[in-house]
């Protein structure tokens, strides 16, 4: 990842420098997932009689979906029909350039429809005729769907995140089809009344050979308080019940690679309490249901709470990485780089505080080298009493001045702010401005009364120094001399 352009550097120090924090970055990228790029989709479908009436649920549904995602930070936004099929093209062909315009390939000439433009050349379902495990795409891609056969009894919130990490190409699905609550009552009531009559005759069989009845099968004695407890979510804890299918789809450039990818994604996955399995002979249903066209073709699938279905929610964290920004450090939890552009910000301003020794001046340097690096045309002032940050300016091409007395470096008053743009006229009044508020402050330093015949004078004295610049003809501004020069000519006993 190149963090700074080298070649935008003003001198080879600068140049060596940006390459240096490029590789002291990118070493630092690996150490968290930086460097995976993941997309998010959403898919929701409804039944409805007429399209005008999917329409209205459809609407509703998403203005909701955009609340809760904004609420908790993750800017959705709606995707359009070339974005939809621009997915839809990366998972039937890897490593392929989308290149499609709806103009240029719909018409009523073409004869083609949006299928035709995003759906491979072939699809083999038995590659090389004897594999079943998986699908030959064009170029020779082998891919493989995955389905979640079983889960622990415990989730953890990492468990699609870990698998989401891993830096392998993969598309994780999962479907969620609500039940209504009713039925999903009498669903797990029914259940229990099974388990109820499990336990009468292991109970009954106990008693006839002479053992302790109460002492159950530790299977059976689970599978009760689990169903006891989902009961209690459905009824008292306004949770509802799901059927919950999880496919995760991945491809490599050769068979070798795939099974590679794939016996790390089933490991990580079983480190997660969660099985998966190849989808033997069933991939063309496999991998039907990993496009994000919100039909489910695959029959594997269990039951799901809401507090479940929330644990494989894909936000694990949220991180901040502005193109432009400057590096302030990682994130704690993922390692991930923090990396902030403050033009961005609403207010961009800021400072640092601490106590001695804790890093201000090596923090401050940092950020002046980062905003060198990635915006060179920016302009950097630094008043610095300690010769502190000399060196910087000095290596990268900036300009020191040294003020003091016998130093010979002065500063004019007339020169601190560009106003080039400006036209003549208002170059004038602004310079006004600020030498009205100079002299004004002076004044109150002194402690002596600024009257409007000061105020007067100033002004005049201004207008008359930029004349006097303009008559020398050197496109230079005024300096205070032509103030003086101006102030002593004036009859006034105040100039």
């Amino acid at each position: 990842r190149k963090f700074f352009d080298p070649e935008r550097q003003a001198n080879d120090a600068a140049r060596n420098d940006a390459q240096v924090f490029n590789n002291i970055l990118n070493d630092k990228v690996k150490e968290g997932v930086s460097n995976i790029r993941r997309n998010r989709y959403l898919t929701y479908s409804v039944t409805a009689d007429t399209a005008e009436d999917a329409a209205r649920q459809l609407s509703r549904i998403e203005v909701e979906s955009s609340r809760i995602l904004n609420s908790i930070g993750s800017k959705a936004h709606l995707m359009n029909g070339t974005q939809r099929l621009s997915v839809i093209h990366s998972l039937l062909n890897p490593y392929k350039p989308f290149l499609f315009d709806y103009q240029r390939d719909i018409s009523a000439k073409r004869l083609q429809t949006t299928k035709d433009c995003i759906a491979p050349t072939q699809i083999d379902f038995r590659p090389d005729g004897h594999y079943n495990d998986c699908v030959k795409l064009d170029n020779g891609v082998y891919a493989q769907v995955l389905v979640m056969k079983k889960f622990g009894s415990e989730l953890s919130d990492r468990a699609l995140a870990d698998m989401a990490d891993l830096p392998i190409p993969m598309a994780i699905t999962w479907y969620v089809q609500p039940m209504d609550k009713s039925k999903a009552i009498n669903y797990v009531r029914t259940r229990s009344a099974w388990i109820d009559k499990e336990i009468i005759e292991e109970q009954r069989s106990a008693v006839n050979k002479g053992y302790d009845f109460s002492i159950l099968p530790q299977e059976l004695k689970y599978s009760k308080e689990e169903t006891e407890d989902v009961l209690d979510h459905l009824q008292n804890k306004n949770q509802r019940l799901y059927v919950f299918t999880g496919l995760v789809y991945t491809y490599a450039e050769s068979k070798e690679a795939l099974d590679t990818q794939v016996l790390r994604i089933i490991s990580t996955a079983r480190q997660n309490s969660i099985e998966l399995d190849t989808y033997d002979y069933r991939q063309r249903q496999g991998l039907n249901s990993i496009l994000p066209l919100g039909h489910n073709h695959v029959e594997i699938s269990r039951m799901f709470t809401t507090a479940q279905v929330s644990i494989l929610v894909p936000f694990a964290t949220q991180e901040l990485d502005d193109a432009g920004g400057n590096f302030y450090g990682q994130n704690k939890h993922s390692r991930n780089l923090v990396v902030c552009n403050r033009k961005k910000l609403t207010s961009p301003m800021g400072f640092v505080c601490g106590k001695t020794g804790s890093g201000k001046g090596m923090f401050t340097k940092t950020e002046m080298t980062g905003t060198i690096f990635s915006n060179p045309t920016d302009e950097i002032y630094v008043i610095d009493r300690a010769g502190e940050y000399t060196a910087i300016a000095e290596r990268y091409g900036g300009s020191t001045y040294h003020f003091g007395v016998g130093t010979g470096t002065h500063l004019n008053p007339f020169d601190t702010v560009s106003v080039e743009h400006m036209t003549r006229n208002e170059q004038i009044a602004f310079k006004v401005d600020a030498m009205l508020a100079q002299a004004g402050a002076s004044a109150a330093e002194a402690g002596s009364n600024f009257s409007e015949v000061d105020q007067s004078l100033v002004q005049r004295c201004t207008e008359l120094a930029f004349q006097k610049a303009a008559e020398r003809g050197d496109n230079l501004p005024p300096t205070l001399q032509d103030f003086y020069d101006a102030a002593n000519e004036q009859p006034e006993e105040q100039a």
